[in-house]
């Protein structure tokens, strides 16, 4: 920055010492974190954006896997779409897919608000994951104990036990999955929160040094204002120096 040199004395041919000179001409650093202890270096902010890289794909990796659950626990039980219980179900399977797809998008372009209501909409999709995951469980207990029973007694009952188990896998997946990706994506919010402190503080700190390095050159230039007129006085007889 031009506005920052500063003449040295010794263009003038002023040999008297400068208090402020050295330090008016030292160069702007090429980290903060020099002029600044508690800043963090660049090292460190690398570091810190390899982690967000890394939180990014993994949560946009568990939302598609989220969302591919639930089209497929939808499919599964396209055929058997009746009464409230499975109207509330629908649209549970619903708002997960939409969930994720959201998760995505956040991940995706750094959006804060989208990572907000993901995190709040997958609570409210875990607990009801959860609770059709129980509810299945015990309707697949109940049609065991019922295909068990008939069978001793000779009756012949169309048991489907291998599309209960697959509703059941895949209920399980979706649920690990939601309740994974929640805390992902809560770290993946604070450190692009950190990210954006670190930056307005290092733009903070940069300001402060250069409003500091203003006022050196400032008081550098009055301090060679006086030194200069004093040392004219001299050369002209006016004062006198000790010896």
């Amino acid at each position: 920055m031009a506005y920052m040199q500063v003449p040295a004395a010794q263009r003038r041919g002023v040999g008297a010492s400068r208090l402020f000179g050295s330090m008016a001409s030292t160069p702007e650093p090429d980290d903060m974190a020099h002029y600044f202890k508690n800043m963090e270096d660049r090292l460190a902010a690398t570091v810190r954006e390899r982690q967000v890289q890394q939180l990014r794909v993994a949560l946009m990796l568990l939302c598609a896997v989220q969302s591919a659950c639930a089209a497929s626990f939808l499919v599964t039980l396209s055929s058997a779409l009746d009464g409230i219980e499975s109207q509330l179900l629908l649209m549970t399977v619903t708002v997960t897919a939409v969930s994720g797809i959201v998760g995505i998008y956040g991940a995706a372009f750094r959006a804060g608000s989208a990572l907000q209501w993901f995190v709040i909409s997958q609570v409210w999709c875990l607990s009801n994951i959860v609770a059709q995951y129980v509810r299945d469980q015990q309707s697949t207990r109940r049609q065991k104990i019922f295909c068990a029973d008939n069978s001793e007694s000779g009756r012949k009952f169309d048991c489907l036990m291998a599309a209960e188990e697959q509703l059941a896998t895949v209920l399980f997946v979706a649920m690990m999955v939601t309740y994974i990706s929640m805390f992902v994506a809560d770290a993946l919010a604070q450190a692009m929160q950190r990210q954006l402190d670190h930056r307005d503080n290092h733009l903070i700190v940069q300001f402060i040094w250069m409003m500091q390095k203003r006022t050196l050159v400032s008081v550098s230039r009055f301090e060679e204002f006086i030194h200069t007129h004093f040392e004219e006085l001299v050369s002209l007889g006016y004062l006198k120096l000790k010896t």
